[in-house]
């Protein structure tokens, strides 16, 4: 029996050390897990679904924005995000819309094997993202072990690879470089070619200055300045005019700090004034008094969401900047 107890007790000691780390670790990875904070957390479940679904075509900056956006906006802002990429505004159907959900159930059907749903594979993004491949050739498995299980896709001449190291059926992408085959990616056309013409179009610039921070109020001066070149103006006469609408608000995740502007401003020139300053910006200037929230706007995480509407045609820029910093 002393024999038993004494092995018994020896085993314990020996285990002890081990089981106390394990359990530390598994305390620590709780305690982060649970402090991780993400913006999506608030999203709601149609919000979530959507930004999901689009992550091979979405851009950091419309994320970013999205995340930002009130639950009202939400809806208007997916509507905008689809009209960007439709290749033909004449007909009804969304042409890039379908083709990309399309392609979504497809690569989900092809590619079901692996451990996760076949559209968020390596093979489902590729296939999403540059449609199938004109050739595919797969090296089945062997007896020989050293062998990496692989398919190769052909787009044109250039091949993309996928290796399988176990043979286990999930494949990932070895081929990093992309860029020859970057003209058949369904996220850069039509969009880049329409946020290359926004930006030429209709952009803005916008800085921000303080000139008081005191512990009861936060003062200072917002600026927008647009192009007049890039002004799309009415004509009635001799007159060219239109309508600028200037949204900003101050917010930190979803939650208004306290303080939002609104404001039409009329531009109303003749074609004399329009030569003379079509090389020159138009500039709104927005004071503001920060009195609400100061401890939350000077932790650095607060936001500028700021959006310029043109009334004359349908031209919006929205835009998000660090409370504090100038783009």
């Amino acid at each position: 029996m002393k024999k038993g107890y004494k092995e018994s007790g020896k085993d314990s000691l020996f285990f002890a050390p081990t089981i106390v780390f394990i359990a530390v670790v598994s305390m620590l990875s709780a305690s982060s897990s649970c402090s991780i904070y993400t913006p999506e957390q608030d999203l709601d479940p149609s919000s979530a679904e959507f930004l999901s679904r689009v992550r091979y075509l979405i851009t950091r900056e419309e994320r970013a924005v999205f995340l930002e956006l009130p639950d009202s906006e939400r809806a208007k802002f997916i509507d905008q995000f689809w009209m960007r990429r439709d290749p033909d505004s004449s007909t009804e159907e969304n042409e890039l819309r379908t083709e990309y959900f399309d392609r979504v159930s497809k690569a989900d059907e092809l590619f079901a094997g692996e451990a996760r749903p076949g559209w968020l594979t390596d093979r489902g993004r590729i296939y999403i993202l540059y449609g199938p491949p004109g050739e595919r050739r797969v090296s089945a498995a062997s007896d020989d072990r050293s062998r990496a299980c692989q398919e190769i896709w052909f787009y044109r001449s250039y091949p993309l690879t996928f290796v399988d190291a176990s043979c286990s059926g999930t494949f990932l992408l070895l081929t990093l470089d992309l860029t020859p085959v970057n003209d058949l990616n369904i996220s850069r056309s039509p969009l880049e070619r329409r946020e290359k013409r926004e930006k030429e179009s209709f952009a803005f610039t916008f800085s921000q200055t303080t000139s008081a921070d005191e512990a009861a109020k936060i003062e200072g001066l917002f600026v927008l300045e647009i192009p007049f070149e890039r002004i799309w103006l009415g004509a009635e006469g001799n007159i060219f005019k239109t309508t600028l609408q200037a949204e900003v608000e101050l917010r930190e995740g979803r939650e208004n700090l306290g303080w939002s502007f609104k404001r039409d401003y009329d531009i109303e020139m003749s074609e004399a004034e329009l030569k003379a300053n079509r090389k020159k910006n138009y500039r709104i200037e927005i004071p503001f008094v920060l009195t609400q929230n100061l401890d939350k706007i000077r932790t650095g995480k607060a936001k500028i969401q700021v959006v310029v509407k043109n009334k004359t045609g349908p031209e919006e820029m929205r835009k998000t900047f660090d409370f504090g910093k100038s783009n």
